[in-house]
Order: C-alpha cells, then structure tokens, then sequence
C-alpha cells in the first residue's frame, strides 16, 4: 500500500516536472530566433543583422573561399565562392541579399542585391533596406524613394513619402499625389489614407493601425488581419487607462461623444460621456443673449470656466459657470462682428489658450496667453512689431516664444526667445530652445531634432546649433557638440553623464551609455552609477566586424581576438573572462532578455545573469 502511494506521488511529481519543462521549452522558443547551432565544419561564423536573423559562414576548399548564407533556423539560402572582401552583406531574404562597401576614402558607398546564387541584379550609391522576401527600397539623397522587386526590377519610383508598419508587412507612401498604403505583395490596400499610429501590445507586438483619411482627416481602425478598416471613423482620439485602448471621439446628430475603441476594433459608448452639444448646451441656457460662447473652450462637463464675448460691454473674457461671474481679458475696439482667435496651448494638466485680437478688430494687435482651469493671464503682448505665434513656459517660469513671420520687427521674424523668470530676454534664435533643468509645463512637444539647449541653474547656453533630444529608459537626455567638436550627453538635470572626445567613443543603448577610449565607463541609466575599466594589451571593446560592442544591462563587454577571450566587467566591478573564443560577434535579441554571440561556430547567449547557455535543437544546456 505504501509502495503504491510513494509510486502515485512519483508520478505526480514526474507529470508536474514534464509539464513545467513544456513550458520552459516552450518560453525558450518563442523568445528565439535562432534555433540550430550550426556545423564545425564552417572556419568561420558571424551575424549579417541586428538580430541575427541572418548568419554568413565560410569555409575553405582547396584553392576557393566558399561563403554560405543561412537563415536563423540554420538553412542555406545561398552559396557562392568568395572572390574579395570588398562587399559586406547586411541583409539576407529567401530570395536574394544586399551588400555594401566603401571606397579607400570612404567618401562612397556602393550597394549591390545579388540573387541566391551570388550574381549581381542590382548597384547603385543609394542606400538599400530590406522591406521583405521580394521587395526592395532605395532612398535617396533628395528624399525620394523607389522599390525593386527581387528581380532588380522598378516597381515604383519618385516616392516622395515613405513608412514601413507592422515588421514591413505594410508600406505606407505617397506616390504623385496620392497616399497609399501596400501590404506585403504591394498590392493596394487602401489609397487616400495615412498611417498615424501603430498601437502595440506591452511584448512590443503590433495589435493593429490607426489610419487617417488624407482628404477628410478622420481616423479609422484598421485591421491587420483581414487588412480591412472596421468600424465607423472617428475625429480624434487619446490614450486610455489601457496602453491598448483609446477614447476616441466621434459626431453623433451634429455633436461630439465619447467612445472606448478596443484592441478588437468594437466601440462602445463610454458611460460617463455627454456629448459636446448637450455640455455646450446646457452652459448656453445659463448665459443670456449679452454673451457669446467659444464653444472650443468646452472640453468637459467639469469646466469651471469658458471663454465668452461680452457683446453688451464689448470685450472678450471668461465666464464662470458655477457662479455666473464675468472676469474680462481685453476690450475691443470696433462694435461690429467683434472676436477673436482661440487656439488651445497642449499641456498635461490644465486648459491653456492663445487668445488673439488682430487690427480689425482691435487698434493694436493683442496676443494673450491664458490659464483658463485657474482664470488666470499668464502672457500678453501689445506689441505688433513682434506677434507671438508659440509660447512654452517651464516650471522655473523661463519661457520661449516663437515670434511670427508675419510682424514687422525684422530682429524677431520667425525667431524663438528665451526668458528668464523676471520676463528678462536671455537668447534670441533660429533655433528651437530649450530648459534642460526644467519641465515643460505648457506648450507643443518638441518636433525639430537639432534644438538649442539652455541650463538655467548655471545660466549658460550649452549649444545654439548643435543639441538633440535623445530617448533612453523613457527618459529625455540631451546631446550636444561644443565648439572643439567634443560630445556630451547631460540628463534632463543638466548633470553631465557621458562625453567624448575626438578619438573616443560615445555609444548607447536602450539604458546605459558607454564612452572612452583605453579607459572606458559604462552609466547605467536604471540605477545612475558608472563603473569604469581600462583595457589591457590587445583588448578592444569592438567585435569581429570592427562595432562597437554596445552596452547592456549597465555591463561593459571586452573582446581580446589575439588572445582568445572577452570579458564581461560586471557592476560591482568584478570581470568574468570567457576563453577560447575563436570569432566573436555581440547581439542583443528582440527580446531584451538575452544577448547572443557567434563562438567556437556555434550560437551562445547569455542570461540578464550573464549564465553562459548553447542553443541545441530547441533545449537550452550549460555550454
């Protein structure tokens, strides 16, 4: 009797273990592209991509060089007989590959397509990307793009606009005049519409697009599946409490409601919602016929106040719905078709507007920027030798104002101003400035990418011409380029955490970033500490193919080719050395949970423990 319960609980344990060794399996294979460690027979192995979707390995016979290209499950796609180094292939298909190479100056570069066999179909000094197994796209210098088919062959040319969605399984462009979206054969699947957004699940898994008509600017659902818009379009939309949902907003009888869209494509009535015709509705039943309403300053049923024109007193104010108090902003001087231009000022937290009074209706032009969740004037300008066109203020109240074209102040025309927080001119600028050491509190999100940087704790313009936002770890640094060409990476502090000099390197990945040359540092962006190593005879933090080993997981990576080893300097400081290591190429998978690299001709990835794992027909072992 105990011998069969002993058995029974054995059993148990035994389906338990198989079950969760299933599912180990199981996670190892989806999060993997590479699944076959490859053959002794090769001399050598590298990675051709990123992600190491692609593997060039040689092997020599008698007199020839022959090169072999394979998939990430191991095939051979093509097979040819090596006759120089010149040309470095860095995208691989079932159908063909592209090379590239530079000339003794590297004041060229030439790309070429050769089919499975390794014949040329296609060259050219335009750059060349990969969009799938049977098309190519060329860019060029003048920002206009064509497609080959794998034949070599135009399939179209003078693409003015370009965008690849979904892994490339859609091609959004505009071609002459007209906005079309392709899926993966190029075929057409929708004309006069745009790409907007690619809403992805939290594994970074595309769920479906939001498309938007060229000709009537509403938006649709768009289903990746069956490549169909489903549903009714839309006017606007933002992000809800789920990554993968919106509130999007729709005209119902002439008036504005609020719907949830789901990941599947359904709307549904969100239940707290009134539309903007009964909000705006019932705030005109309170004002009586001295008052006329800005009906884009209601936003909710939770407005305090509203923007109105007192027709009676002849001015523009705010009104407070609650308490039916009248709070004026500036007056107009004509009597007749009196109003002004209401723009909204993006901010997270409160309405901000730009009201402004041209000289039609006002003697001198008026620009007001205003707080309307508090009632509160924060800008007004008189001046009509400088119209404010933007305005951006910051949390220590430095401001920046885009000043108009259009004003008759030559000195400000088109210009960006910065402000100190006594409204004392600091900066005047082509340029688009910004705090560093602040966040901004109102204004647009910044859209040019060479901005000027200003640090108001040190009261110095760090760059006027060559600053630029950089994200890592979801965060906002800033890099820029003093006048001795020397780089520098700072925090949104203004602390500097990286620098390069002209002869070091200054790399960085998703949350560290690596700078120096024989002494290297590595800051970790998750915990905002540096560790530091100087490299010894023969060591080098490049890879077989010359780049950089970038960092990762706050870790810095050494490759020693003579001597046969790398080495991985951990956090604490303390180094795990890795020997025998005939060729050696660093990748970090899609994932961002392992780090691959090609040694002893066969594929090794490491765990976020740096634990040393083979990749053998789908187990995972201790090497």
């Amino acid at each position: 009797m105990g011998k069969q319960i002993k058995n029974k609980k054995f059993t148990i344990i035994s389906v338990i273990l198989l079950l969760v060794l299933v599912i180990v399996c199981y996670f190892i294979i989806s999060n993997f592209k590479i699944s076959k460690v490859l053959s002794a027979k090769y001399d050598t192995i590298k990675c051709i991509t990123s992600d190491c979707d692609g593997i060039m390995a040689t092997r020599k016979n008698k007199d020839k060089e022959m090169v072999f290209l394979l998939n990430s499950k191991g095939k051979v796609i093509s097979k040819y007989e090596k006759k120089s180094d010149k040309y470095e292939p860095y995208a691989l298909s079932k159908n063909y590959f592209i090379s590239s190479s530079q000339n003794d100056d590297k004041s060229k570069t030439t790309y070429v397509v050769y089919n499975k066999k390794g014949k040329q179909i296609y060259k050219t000094e335009e750059k060349l990307e990969k969009i799938n197994d049977d098309y190519i796209l060329i860019s060029s210098d003048n920002e206009k793009f064509s497609i080959i088919n794998k034949d070599g062959k135009v399939v179209y040319s003078d693409i003015k606009e370009v965008n690849l969605y979904d892994n490339n399984k859609f091609i959004s462009a505009k071609i002459d005049k007209d906005y079309i979206i392709f899926d993966e054969k190029l075929e057409k699947v929708l004309t006069n519409y745009t790409v907007d957004k690619e809403v992805k699940d939290k594994n970074d898994e595309v769920l479906y697009l939001i498309v938007k008509d060229a000709k009537s600017e509403e938006y649709s659902y768009f289903d990746i599946k069956s490549s169909k818009i489903i549903g009714e379009s839309f006017s606007s939309y933002k992000e809800s409490d789920n990554e993968d949902e919106f509130l999007i907003t729709k005209k119902v009888n002439n008036s504005k409601v609020t719907y949830i869209l789901y990941k599947n494509g359904k709307q549904k009535k969100s239940d707290n919602s009134k539309s903007q015709i009964e909000i705006v509705n019932d705030i005109k039943s309170i004002l009586n016929k001295d008052y006329y309403l800005y009906t884009s300053t209601v936003s909710s049923e939770s407005n305090k106040y509203v923007l109105v024109d007192n027709l009676k007193e002849n001015s523009i104010g705010t009104f407070n719905v609650k308490t039916k108090k009248y709070t004026e902003i500036y007056k107009y001087s004509k009597t007749e078709n009196i109003y002004s231009t209401v723009n909204k000022i993006e901010s997270k937290n409160k309405e901000y507007y730009q009201i402004s009074c041209s000289l039609n209706i006002c003697d001198t032009p008026v620009s007001v920027v205003y707080n309307l969740t508090d009632n509160k004037e924060i800008l007004k300008n008189n001046d009509s030798d400088k119209i404010v066109k933007n305005y951006a203020q910051y949390e220590n109240n430095y401001k920046v104002i885009k000043y108009a074209k259009t004003g008759e102040n030559e000195d400000y025309k088109g210009k960006y101003v910065l402000y100190d927080n006594n409204n004392k001119e600091v900066s005047k600028l082509d340029n688009e400035i910004v705090v560093i050491d602040s966040k901004m509190i109102i204004g647009n999100d910044i859209s040019d990418s060479k901005v000027a940087l200003y640090n108001s704790k040190t009261k110095k313009m760090l760059t006027e011409t060559k600053g630029e936002i950089i994200n890592l770890n979801n965060e906002n640094l800033y890099k820029y380029t003093n006048d001795n060409n020397e780089e520098f990476i700072v925090d949104n502090t203004g602390k500097e955490i990286a620098n390069k000099s002209s002869n070091d390197v200054l790399v960085y990945s998703d949350d560290s970033i690596l700078s120096g040359d024989k002494s290297i540092e590595v800051y970790n962006l998750n915990t905002n500490k540096k560790i530091n190593y100087s490299l010894t005879k023969n060591e080098e933090i490049t890879d077989v193919t010359s780049s950089v080993i970038k960092p990762y997981k706050g870790l810095i990576y050494v490759n020693n080719s003579k001597n046969k080893y790398f080495k991985i300097i951990k956090t604490n400081g303390k180094e795990k050395k890795i020997k025998k290591l005939p060729t050696f190429t660093w990748h970090k998978l899609t994932s961002k949970k392992f780090i691959v690299s090609i040694e002893f001709k066969c594929v090794v990835w490491y765990t976020k423990n740096i634990e040393r794992m083979c990749l053998n027909d789908w187990v995972r072992r201790k090497c």
